[in-house]
């Protein structure tokens, strides 16, 4: 028991500090109601509770005569309040000091979020290590407008270190383990905007286990949530494939066929480099849906009227994302002509350039600056 209050105190330490001040404060106020208010040689000013309390601080801030006590206990009183206040001082001063110094030596760090704090339309990253600082960077890159919150649950939540305070705006760490349901309600995983889950450790494939779970629990709290994963073994995307995942990033995969592509093309890695980071000099692909204004420019056409419709903009269009018959999606990058296309491309449902009518529940695929560069090239051409 007392074990527990001094970890508790040990943990809040400017608690512990007021608590003891009025500790303090309360045990004189006893101590002159006692010796002075019952004493007939006791300060006639010092006869009520509320007399006695004003006379504790008057004590500390300026010592007025009138309230000085008159008798031997009452005075050893004011003179133990005295000897704490002093006492309690010298140790809020290095509390204060060793907090400063601490957080020079160990830098800024991430802040906790609070059950206080209510966050909606942010992005939940599950899971934490070295390499996610730069994922929070192209999260939050200058470029970006709206940029959403960042709530972190990781074990480690008080020493996720701020290497960007710029990049860094808006973040918010949970401690705890994301399969954890308390944890993610504290995170507000409820009104995330999505989810990206990361293993706890980068050497380890087997970490790719904790994160299923991880996938499994966010789920069951927000059934709707778009969830990403990062894989860090090939071998384990099967089991992927068959979680909560919606989307998953295997790492060596990825970095596999990079390096592939830099040996068959040199100088390629720069481009993908270049279209995988937001910043003001560099093109991003970006998926732009139809609207009800875009609709009436689009809507029938095919893919070859709007390239020539784009024809000297900064904005290519890539590809175009349709929906099959059994509702499912399905992407073509750069569709063929239709007299190219074969039998199986047209079964999986690819479609062509010149013949393919789009509709308004398609996507389209485009590298340019901006999400709203295609929609406003093509709006200025209706």
């Amino acid at each position: 028991m007392i074990y527990s209050i001094l970890s508790w105190f040990n943990k809040h330490k400017f608690i512990a500090l007021v608590t003891i001040v009025l500790l303090i404060w309360i045990w004189g106020v006893v101590g002159l109601l006692i010796f002075e208010a019952r004493s007939p040689d006791g300060n006639p000013e010092l006869r009520t509770f509320r007399s006695c309390w004003w006379a504790i601080f008057v004590q500390l801030l300026s010592g007025v005569e009138e309230y000085n006590p008159h008798t031997v206990g009452g005075r050893i009183c004011v003179l133990v309040v005295l000897l704490g206040g002093i006492i309690v001082g010298a140790v809020f001063t290095a509390v204060l000091a060793s907090g400063l110094v601490e957080r020079a030596l160990r830098g800024e760090r991430v802040r906790a979020k609070g059950t206080y704090r209510k966050l909606e339309g942010h992005v939940l990253i599950a899971g934490w290590h070295a390499g996610a600082d730069q994922i929070i960077r192209e999260l939050h890159s200058p470029v970006l407008s709206g940029k959403r919150p960042i709530v972190i649950v990781t074990e480690h939540a008080d020493d996720l270190p701020i290497t960007d305070r710029r990049a860094y705006q808006d973040i918010w760490a949970v401690p705890g383990v994301a399969t954890d349901s308390a944890v993610l309600r504290e995170a507000d995983v409820q009104s995330a905007y999505a989810a990206i889950v990361l293993p706890n450790r980068t050497d380890d494939p087997s970490a790719d286990a904790g994160s299923i779970l991880k996938a499994l629990a966010i789920r069951h709290e927000n059934a709707a949530l778009h969830i990403c994963a990062q894989v860090l073994s090939t071998d384990n995307v099967a089991h992927f494939q068959d979680s909560p995942v919606d989307e998953i990033v295997a790492t060596g995969d990825v970095a596999a066929k990079l390096l592939a592509q830099a040996v068959l093309t040199p100088g390629i890695t720069d481009v993908y480099r270049r279209l995988l980071s937001a910043t003001e000099d560099s093109n991003e692909v970006y998926r732009v849906g139809v609207d009800d204004a875009l609709a009436e420019v689009v809507v029938g056409k095919t893919f070859c009227d709007l390239r020539r419709m784009l024809d000297g903009s900064e904005a290519i269009l890539l590809g175009i994302e349709t929906r099959r018959n059994d509702g499912a999606c399905c992407t073509t990058v750069n569709p063929k002509l239709d007299a190219r296309m074969s039998p199986e491309e047209k079964a999986a449902g690819h479609v062509s350039r010149d013949q393919y009518a789009i509709k308004k529940s398609d996507r389209f695929l485009v590298i340019s600056y901006g999400p709203e560069d295609l929609r406003n090239n093509l709006l200025s051409k209706s």
